[in-house]
């Protein structure tokens, strides 16, 4: 089963590069996502590093990339190759964990069934298209992406999801000094960026995200309501 996005494009050999390397042991295989000016997109493939403060899933490099092919941890929703046996072992992705780290929970499970194979020289092309519009500002000495209101409903998910998948992979002590520092630069960011734009509902709205991936609650339309209601 080929997985991709909607602002995915395969080449011609797309499909046939992975296949030369399909065997019993292997649950996935994925091609190497990169722009449509031909660059690498690393972070969209890698190795789990649940004990990180920054993202959880360290990208490959450029030196990985010279192996013909690489055993990674995670390989995200676009041009991930999958054994139809490993999906009849652990089942499909979980549709609660809408829109961001789905890809990552599903990879948890399907290492339990084989290997993930990186094709590295065969490659897909992947447009980003849900990065457009997004600007970024200076917060504390660190880049930060801001996020205009009427698209900031999207974050909420990262958010929540991330937390879910720490809390059963990171230690107590680590999580909640995880969350702490996640949640003074999440609202120090929406206070600063968007402090003349519903401020009060955007500190609600990042409480919200974390709360929900703690107690493990999945409602999809409860950043709408938040930001909308």
């Amino acid at each position: 089963m080929w997985l991709m996005d909607d602002d995915a494009e395969p080449l011609p050999d797309s499909l046939q590069g992975l296949l030369r390397y399909a065997d019993d042991d292997t649950a996935a295989l994925a091609n190497l996502k990169v722009s449509p000016d031909g660059r690498p997109q690393y972070i969209h493939r890698g190795f789990f590093d649940f004990n990180s403060f920054g993202t959880f899933v360290r990208p490959v490099t450029e030196d990985d990339l010279r192996e013909e092919t690489l055993e990674i941890d995670h390989a995200s929703f676009v041009g991930i190759l999958i054994n139809s046996d490993s999906v009849r072992e652990i089942g499909f992705p979980r549709k609660e964990l809408f829109l961001h780290y789905d890809d990552v929970e599903y990879c948890l499970r399907l290492r339990s069934t084989g290997k993930i194979i990186l094709v590295p020289w065969n490659l897909i092309l992947h447009k980003e298209a849900a990065e457009r519009g997004n600007l970024t500002k200076d917060l504390f000495g660190r880049e930060i992406s801001v996020v205009p209101y009427d698209k900031l409903w999207l974050r909420y998910y990262g958010a929540r999801n991330s937390i879910w998948l720490r809390r059963k992979e990171m230690s107590r002590a680590r999580l909640f000094i995880f969350m702490v520092r996640a949640i003074l630069l999440s609202v120090a960011a929406q206070i600063i960026t968007g402090i003349r734009e519903k401020p009060f509902r955007r500190v609600r709205f990042i409480l919200s995200a974390y709360s929900d991936g703690l107690r493990g609650r999945f409602d999809n339309e409860k950043p709408r309501r938040i930001l909308y209601g």
